[in-house]
């Protein structure tokens, strides 16, 4: 039988009628609504997931919230399930003190290094940052960190650091050729006048022992040589950081251009007695290499000047050793102070330097924890090296910093 509309009946009936229209309605719309929003996420999750570096997310609680493909193989896992906090803790690199909850509490307001991760023979050079995301109320809800691989700039900037070095040998081949060759004369001429005496028999313990004295002094002026040489020529992307005296980098340094200052009549002006002999923690290759870079443009700097010299001094305040390269020339000219230290910057003719030995110098210095400067309140070009002579930590031996999240 059918129900009156008028009825209560009826009237809950033709409610429920209505209702059922109305749900209807709007069920469309909420279902495309809804649809949308799942493929939303999933383009989101897919654009995160692809990204060409590394995202990561790590809550207050130190829960690892989000993270895409990158961070995965940089972990070596298959899922974002398998990540968690002491993973990334364990994986990276460490120092002393986490970063990341640092960050969470407000201590630090972000942070932007350059880190490596070493898994097995694989050496990866990331560039990381890590900042803090507040919520509604100004307090940080999250860690957000974005990773870049630099690996293939690191190794171009290799290779363009021993490009710069081998052409600073180059630069000083025939001085150090010629720094051979003199005492090989000497050698050859001592053991010739030993020969004789022993042809004539007027020999003596006494008469030949002066010969051989000067045979072993010259034969270890060579050996010092070489030995600057196998320094120079060591990978210095491979060198930790040592305790060496500054004064031996110094005059390892000063074995391979010395004959090249005196080739050119230009008086070098280096004390061994007045040199601070400062035990200096640092890369000795890379410090050098700075070293030989300076020499050698004070050198081409000076060398048709009328009575060209170049001096080299130490100074320490107990905890920077500070070295000035001063030569006899009449400073760096105010209009191109600024761009000295540019990559491929260079004062000098085609084809006698790459522009590269100052700004690869400002680097390695920087790497120490140092300055590189133009002191330009002298009269004279003056260039100066601050060092500290003691790290906090061992840096690793490639320009890049370790880093703990």
């Amino acid at each position: 039988m059918a129900a009156k509309l008028d009825s209560p009946f009826g009237c809950l009936l033709g409610t429920a009628v209505a209702l059922s229209y109305l749900f209807l309605a709007f069920r469309g719309p909420e279902r495309e609504l809804r649809k949308e929003l799942v493929e939303k996420h999933r383009q989101l999750r897919s654009l995160v997931d692809h990204a060409p570096f590394g995202i990561v997310m790590i809550s207050r609680e130190r829960d690892v919230l989000v993270t895409n493909s990158k961070v995965r193989e940089l972990l070596g896992v298959g899922s974002d399930d398998e990540i968690t906090y002491e993973m990334l803790r364990t994986r990276l690199p460490l120092e002393d003190n986490p970063v990341a909850p640092r960050i969470l509490s407000g201590e630090l307001p972000g942070l932007a290094k350059d880190i490596q991760v070493v898994r097995g023979e694989k050496t990866t050079f990331l560039g990381v940052k890590l900042v803090p995301v507040r919520d509604e109320s100004g307090e940080v809800d999250f860690v957000l960190g974005v990773a870049q691989d630099l690996t293939e700039q690191r190794e171009a900037e290799i290779k363009l650091l021993h490009g710069a070095k081998m052409s600073s040998l180059g630069e000083m081949s025939a001085g150090i050729a010629h720094e051979i060759n003199n005492p090989l004369t000497v050698i050859s001429i001592r053991s010739r006048q030993i020969q004789e005496q022993i042809e004539r028999g007027d020999w003596s313990k006494q008469s030949i022992a002066p010969h051989f004295d000067a045979i072993e002094e010259t034969v270890e002026r060579i050996s010092k040589i070489i030995r600057g040489l196998q320094a120079f020529a060591r990978d210095g992307e491979r060198t930790r950081f040592e305790t060496v005296k500054l004064r031996t980098i110094v005059e390892d340094t000063l074995s391979l251009c010395r004959s090249r200052f005196k080739n050119h009549g230009i008086r070098l002006d280096y004390d061994p007695a007045r040199f601070a002999d400062l035990p200096l923690e640092c890369n000795p290759v890379q410090i050098s290499q700075v070293l030989l870079n300076l020499l050698n443009n004070a050198h081409d700097a000076v060398q048709n000047l009328p009575a060209p010299w170049v001096r080299i001094e130490t100074r320490s305040d107990g905890s920077f050793a500070e070295i000035r390269i001063t030569d006899s020339g009449g400073g760096v000219p105010a209009a191109i102070r600024e761009r000295v230290m540019q990559p491929f910057f260079t004062t000098k003719q085609p084809g006698k330097g790459t522009g590269l030995g100052l700004s690869i110098s400002l680097g390695i210095v920087k790497f120490h924890e140092g300055t590189l400067s133009l002191d330009e309140a002298r009269e004279n070009t003056c260039f100066v090296i601050r060092l500290p002579l003691k790290h906090a930590r061992k840096p690793l031996p490639r320009p890049a910093e370790s880093l703990s999240i």
